[in-house]
């Protein structure tokens, strides 16, 4: 409808832009044929200034129409605008709680989770430390065994070399 009025204008202007090009043909004719009577002059005249006073009046009744519209719309806007800020605050107040609400949910599944991965991890953690434990004392009992063996080893030939060493003395004493 604005672009409507807006036309109207345009079109209003052009008529003005034509009906002055007319007026100043029609002066320009009445200038140059000397031979008009000056009656007619004056009827040609005062048309012309009742259709400028028409065209005047018809451009300001479109300025009129094209503010009264242009307020109109506005106005219908601002309500329209007001009722959208509404919907989209109420829209917003919605989801807000709805993320709220799922938020308190993924607290609650994450406590949980995480409480039950404590749980398996401190499980693990104690069986590899038994098992660690196990392996230790296992290794050590080895190593120990290992240790026995090796000094039993040395004994035996710090026994034998004893022997050797004796058996060299008596035979250097002879």
């Amino acid at each position: 409808e604005m672009q409507d009025v807006e036309d109207a204008l345009e079109r209003a202007e052009g008529v003005s832009r034509s009906h002055r090009d007319a007026s100043q043909r029609i002066e320009s004719a009445a200038i140059s044929d000397e031979r008009m009577s000056s009656e007619r002059l004056e009827s040609t005249k005062a048309s012309l200034e009742t259709l400028k006073s028409k065209h005047a009046a018809a451009l300001q009744a479109l300025r009129d129409a094209h503010e009264a519209d242009t307020m109109r719309r506005r106005e219908e806007w601002n309500v329209e605008s007001e009722k959208m800020i509404t919907r989209r605050e109420q829209n917003h107040a919605c989801a807000v709680r709805d993320l709220e609400s799922h938020a308190a949910e993924l607290r609650k599944t994450h406590q949980t989770h995480t409480e039950r991965m404590k749980q398996e991890f401190e499980d693990k953690l104690s069986a590899q430390v038994a098992a660690l434990h196990a392996q230790h004392e296992s290794s050590r009992a080895a190593f120990e065994l290992r240790l026995v063996a090796e000094r039993d080893a040395l004994a035996t030939k710090v026994g034998s070399l004893e022997l050797m060493h004796s058996a060299a003395q008596q035979h250097i004493s002879l």
